[in-house]
């Protein structure tokens, strides 16, 4: 029976190009990467079976260099699936664009094959446009598609899938966000073997379950051409990941996919890898990370020049000539620069205001920089007003893992509290913190759930939960609430005011001849900020000209750190303006935000009195009836 099925499979001369499985017709061309020295077969099987239907072993005439590739001639009809046994060891093929086994999230699969393409890709994008958002207009929000909606608090139909970020579109609209980045959303193993180890409490067991370790966030070797089938609804991934794509970019968002790479990982097939996923599933960007990554042939790849691409750095020397500016930046610096240098002066740090003032400012001509108060590493924004030190213990690694370094301020309590006088700091300080990452000049990113002060109880690295910790919890607290409205309005001021939102670097100077310098620094006294290890507070004022108008706009941003009241001194403006408070962190009744013709005048006009761990925003308003 064998030799019969073995033989119908019938094969030609290949082509070594393109990697993997591609059909024209009946016709399959079959091209994988093998060491010279080791041999390599395709295997055949039926779809599910145990056994494979043929065997088909590349001769010396269908390899060259480190590439065997074969042409199969006349495919029968039906439902096939193929491995590799590259040296004696069976494997999937790292360029399969639909993988089977792994359908049911969280099982250990007995077999992982790649899927025989299709026929012909007829998918209707329906005349889908990217939206092209600069990076200064962008308000980037990060989540993980399973724990996004997985939680029963997000009410959505289709839980922990692709179809679940789309039913949360409105929301998303709603918080004012334009852009999402995934966290891994190709197939990769959701279980991977467990150590033997004390560290880990291991032990071998029958249940097959216990002996693995479950993979959450996805940070490891996958199967990266295709969408990962257990964030699907239904049965087929590529068509849900390109609706979700496509719902997207009808309401104007763009979508970010990070991809994880491990060391050594062949620099063509991270090429290959990003610039499938932009033609065959129209992402906007694509966020790199791991060790070792060729990130200046990635920056320079022509193709790739259309989307945004992220990184935790670019060797900007070598990627443009000196003094060449791009005309629209499309490489973004991603690392957390900003949350460490934030943080540490947040929670009154001696040394931090010039690292914080440079990184408000931060915003160089060639490439943009994405800041953040939280990311998915390391805690939360509830969780880095609430615990000193990191709490893992449920990760079962005797709380070792995850970094020591979490630069956080309790409040003055550990974990959770009832006190209201540290839960009124905490949500001022997490309003701080928020003001900082929205009022510097990078990239804006928000992780979800700290809009609605999600903790993971203190796990600073969650990687390996998948429960009501790593998901995000959608509460209606009151406490969540209020921030989420918070968020909305301080998304819709940034978006407003494009002092805060500007494309070129700020250069301290006025070059725009409008009286004043574009960004200037202050504290006690005006021109004079203190920059000496013991001061806590910094005043930024911004001069922006608005194009096509005459006259400048004003705004002054005081951050006081110390934990009691401090004195700003604020520079003189123009004759017929005078300061106005537009937000206020610290204020307790209502919004902190005043409404447009609602900001107070302040009755001191040389000096700005703020309360402990606050943020004060001013804007210089030209008086009714005053020559301006």
């Amino acid at each position: 029976m064998r030799m019969d099925t073995e033989a119908r499979w019938k094969t030609a001369e290949g082509k070594p190009e393109p990697m993997g499985l591609c059909r024209r017709g009946k016709e399959v061309n079959v091209c994988v990467c093998a060491p010279a020295e080791e041999s390599c077969t395709l295997n055949l099987y039926r779809a599910g079976e145990a056994e494979p239907e043929a065997r088909l072993p590349f001769s010396q005439g269908q390899r060259f260099g480190n590439l065997c590739f074969l042409k199969l001639v006349d495919c029968p009809e039906g439902q096939y699936e193929y491995t590799f046994t590259i040296g004696g060891k069976e494997v999937c093929d790292p360029y399969a664009r639909r993988v089977a086994g792994r359908e049911a999230y969280g099982c250990v699969p007995s077999y992982v094959r790649g899927c025989f393409p299709a026929e012909e890709d007829s998918y209707d994008w329906e005349g889908d446009v990217r939206p092209e958002i600069p990076y200064e207009d962008l308000i980037l929000y990060g989540l993980h598609v399973r724990g996004f909606t997985m939680d029963a608090t997000s009410r959505a139909e289709h839980r922990g899938t692709f179809r679940g970020v789309a039913e949360k579109i409105p929301y998303l609209k709603e918080l004012g966000v334009n852009g999402i980045e995934l966290m891994p959303a190709y197939e990769f193993p959701e279980l991977v073997p467990n150590p033997v180890s004390a560290m880990a409490h291991f032990v071998r067991s029958e249940r097959l379950e216990h002996n693995y370790k479950r993979n959450f966030w996805g940070y490891g070797p996958g199967n990266y051409f295709a969408p990962k089938a257990g964030y699907a609804a239904g049965d087929d991934p590529v068509r849900e990941f390109r609706d979700m794509v496509k719902e997207l970019h009808r309401n104007g968002m763009e979508v970010i996919m990070e991809f994880y790479f491990p060391d050594r990982t062949d620099a063509g097939l991270i090429l290959d890898v990003l610039r499938y996923w932009v033609r065959s599933f129209h992402i906007d960007g694509a966020h790199v990370s791991g060790y070792g990554l060729p990130v200046q042939l990635i920056a320079r790849d022509p193709f790739l020049a259309g989307i945004k691409l992220l990184a935790n750095s670019f060797p900007l020397q070598e990627i443009y000539e000196a003094g060449y500016v791009p005309s629209r930046k499309n490489l973004a610096e991603y690392n957390d620069g900003f949350q460490v240098d934030m943080r540490r002066f947040l929670r009154g740090d001696d040394g931090q205001v010039g690292a914080f003032a440079y990184r408000l400012r931060k915003n160089p001509s060639q490439e943009a920089v994405v800041n953040y108060a939280a990311g998915h590493n390391g805690f939360t924004l509830m969780d880095m007003v609430s615990y000193e030190v990191k709490h893992n213990e449920d990760n079962r690694e005797d709380n070792r893992d995850g970094t020591d370094y979490n630069y956080s301020f309790n409040c003055g309590e550990e974990g959770r509290s009832r006190k209201k006088k540290v839960n009124d700091l905490r949500a001022r300080q997490m309003r701080n913190a928020l003001l900082a990452v929205f009022l510097s000049q990078g990239v804006p990113a928000l992780m979800a759930g700290d809009e609605c002060c999600n903790s993971q109880n203190g796990n600073n690295n969650p990687y390996c939960l998948d429960d009501g910790i790593s998901w995000m919890n959608w509460s209606v607290s009151r406490a969540a609430g209020e921030m989420r409205a918070f968020v909305r309005e301080l998304i819709a001021f940034r978006r407003g005011h494009r002092a805060f939102c500007q494309r070129e670097e700020l250069r301290g100077t006025d070059y725009r001849a409008s009286g004043f310098p574009d960004i200037s620094y202050h504290g006690k006294n005006v021109w004079y900020p203190q920059m000496d290890g013991s001061c806590r507070q910094l005043g930024v004022m911004y001069s922006y000209m608005p194009e096509g108008e005459a006259q400048p706009e004003y705004y002054y941003v005081a951050y006081n750190m110390y934990g009691e009241a401090q004195e700003f001194a604020l520079p003189n403006l123009p004759k017929g303006y005078a300061w106005h408070t537009k937000i206020d962190s610290g204020r307790t009744e209502g919004s902190c935000f005043f409404p447009d013709g609602e900001e107070p005048l302040l009755a001191e006009q040389k000096a700005l009195q703020v309360r402990d761990k606050t943020v004060m925003v001013l804007q210089g308003m030209r008086q009714e009836g005053q020559p301006g």
